[in-house]
């Protein structure tokens, strides 16, 4: 009964009364619209309609085969009367062919079908007032209030219902008076929506009534049974059970946290135990005396000395710990008493530092990456140059990943790297749009080979020559111009590495004596061609300021690629020449 008149339950009634006016609605507007007193009576009803799909399947199973019905051409002919369709007998044809189209009329139907069999089904509900006659008596356990309450509830859902059957006969609306209770059963309905504990908030009014009904019955048995002595005993036992059970659920959570706290206790007292400090001491020391041996301070000794720390003599010695902590620490084998931080400066940190890594990492079984980060930061060139030694041999075991910035420490790396056949693949760092970061194989410009930049100006050419302007526009000029300086710096690595055949390298900390023979006499063609292309270079790059009257024109994409191009040839021709001399 109560499901019947939720509020979710009126609003879908709701609903469907007002779809069901609405529809018809609809239906009436459509039809007076389609058909007035000039039409036969009973135009557009179930019989005409009948009779109109029987002209349908006429049309198109015999008449106008694979034509849609109905057909209003020229030289049509009616189905019905067979004469030749005039101008207002098509109109007149459209016209019924569109009211049997439109779905309002059976859609009104189905409305009204449906809201019929809902309104029988609430004319068939029997009022409550009836039924609470009958259990009035039986509620006297509970308190004058609820039972007000429900008497009170009885009457307003009666007159919800009566509204609502009136609103499903007649098809209309009107809103039934909500079914409003009293304050002490809204206090209930509050308590139970705000989840107050059951012990507190007061019962429903249904589960009320419920348990009235439950204890009426279980009264009632017990009072056909009590006469008999087993069956009293039996109920006095389960009473006396009840009332322990009673007691302990009481009292449980307390019962419950005792216990939990006696296993808290025993667990603690087994770990106490296991936590003295004595024994993680001892364990300690044991532990040390196996790992960190005399040759692992050996080796941290012979770190240090392969990466040129002789201005500072140091070891690595035991300290004494805390609470079974063992330490290790680097100790000044003179002056013992002054620390090594006040003493050392910042590059011979970091290099004991390293040591110290490095000795470690000999002690482990694996052969996992490193990466260094700016390692010679502060490092003079005489750590720089050990450090790198160190670094190259360490890459033939394991992959070393190193970061700097300092140019000759990289070119220290590489020719290292070169010269103990540890592969060396270096990479560059860059900005790519507003993402730094961005890795890119091989090195920055400045440190490529001459066949590197050759491939660079290559594609450089080629891209300025699809945007090339027949008059060069601004871009144009300065994208031409960034080349040629790009081109000028090449022309003068040539002279570094193939004229003087890298006997002298800017940024390397030794002159390749070894290199020397290969510096011959260099011709007076090849020196007037370099001279050529170098000043073409200085012509057309930012390093000149033209005259402003002069309007100085920069040579096009395809006078670079000729420029490029004799550079090439002039490499080549230097190259040949050595060989045969």
């Amino acid at each position: 009964m109560w499901t019947n008149l939720s509020e979710d339950q009126i609003s879908a009634l709701r609903k469907m009364v007002e779809d069901a006016a609405a529809t018809d609605t609809v239906a009436k507007a459509f039809i007076s619209g389609q058909f007035d007193a000039t039409y036969c009576p009973g135009t557009g009803g179930e019989l005409w309609r009948k009779l109109w799909e029987a002209a349908r399947s006429f049309s198109v199973s015999f008449a106008y085969k694979d034509q849609p019905f109905p057909v209003t051409s020229d030289g049509a002919r009616c189905v019905f009367c067979q004469q030749l369709l005039e101008p207002a007998t098509t109109e007149r044809l459209k016209a019924f062919d569109a009211f049997c189209k439109d779905q309002s009329q059976e859609l009104a139907e189905i409305a009204r079908k449906k809201l019929n069999v809902v309104a029988e089904k609430f004319q068939k509900i029997d009022l409550l007032a009836t039924e609470y006659a009958r259990i009035e008596a039986d509620l006297a356990t509970i308190t004058q209030t609820r039972v007000a309450s429900i008497s009170h509830f009885v009457k307003k859902a009666d007159e919800c219902l009566a509204t609502i059957k009136t609103n499903l006969t007649k098809g209309t609306w009107e809103e039934p008076a909500p079914i409003i209770l009293s304050l002490s059963d809204r206090i209930s309905d509050d308590a139970t929506q705000k989840g107050t504990d059951s012990a507190t908030a007061p019962p429903s009014l249904a589960d009320e009534i419920v348990e009235v009904a439950t204890k009426l019955e279980d009264r009632a048995k017990i009072e056909e049974s009590v006469d008999d002595p087993e069956t009293r005993k039996t109920l006095e036992t389960e009473r006396d059970g009840l009332t322990d059970r009673d007691w302990l659920a009481r009292v449980k959570m307390d019962v419950f946290e005792q216990i939990n706290r006696y296993k808290q206790l025993a667990t603690l007292e087994a770990c106490l135990k296991d936590t003295e400090t004595t024994k993680i001491t001892m364990k300690n020391t044991e532990l040390t005396k196996l790992l960190v041996t005399d040759a692992f301070c050996q080796r941290f000794k012979d770190e240090a000395k392969g990466l040129g720390l002789e201005t500072l003599a140091v070891k690595l010695e035991e300290i004494k710990g805390k609470k079974g902590e063992t330490r290790f620490g680097v100790r000044l084998k003179t002056n013992a008493d002054q620390a090594v931080k006040d003493i050392a400066s910042e590059g011979e940190k970091r290099c004991i530092a390293l040591a110290a890594f490095l000795s470690e990492l000999s002690q482990a079984s694996h052969h996992s990456s490193l990466v260094f980060d700016d390692p010679v930061s502060s490092f003079d060139h005489r750590y720089r140059e050990k450090t790198a030694i160190r670094l190259v041999e360490e890459g033939k075991v394991r992959q070393v990943i190193v970061f700097t910035h300092d140019v000759v420490f990289l070119n220290d790396l590489l020719t290292y790297a070169k010269n103990r056949g540890v592969q060396a693949e270096p990479y560059h760092l860059e900005w790519n749009g507003n993402i730094p970061g961005y890795c890119i194989k091989g090195l920055a410009w400045d440190w490529k080979t001459v066949e590197d930049r050759f491939d660079k100006l290559d594609k450089e050419q080629r891209a300025i020559a699809k945007d090339w302007n027949p008059v060069p526009n601004e871009d144009n000029v300065q994208s031409i111009r960034r080349v040629y300086s790009w081109l000028r710096a090449t022309l003068e690595r040539i002279v570094e590495k193939e004229i003087f055949a890298d006997v002298v390298f800017r940024f390397r900390s030794y002159i390749d004596l070894k290199k020397l023979d290969r510096v011959v006499g260099f011709q007076e063609s090849e020196c007037k061609e370099l001279q050529r292309l170098v000043q073409r270079c200085h012509d057309v790059t930012d390093a000149h300021d033209p005259a402003l009257g002069k309007h100085a024109v920069v040579p096009s994409p395809d006078e670079f690629k000729d420029d490029v191009d004799a550079t090439k040839q002039l490499l080549e021709q230097i190259r040949n020449r050595r060989k045969t001399e």
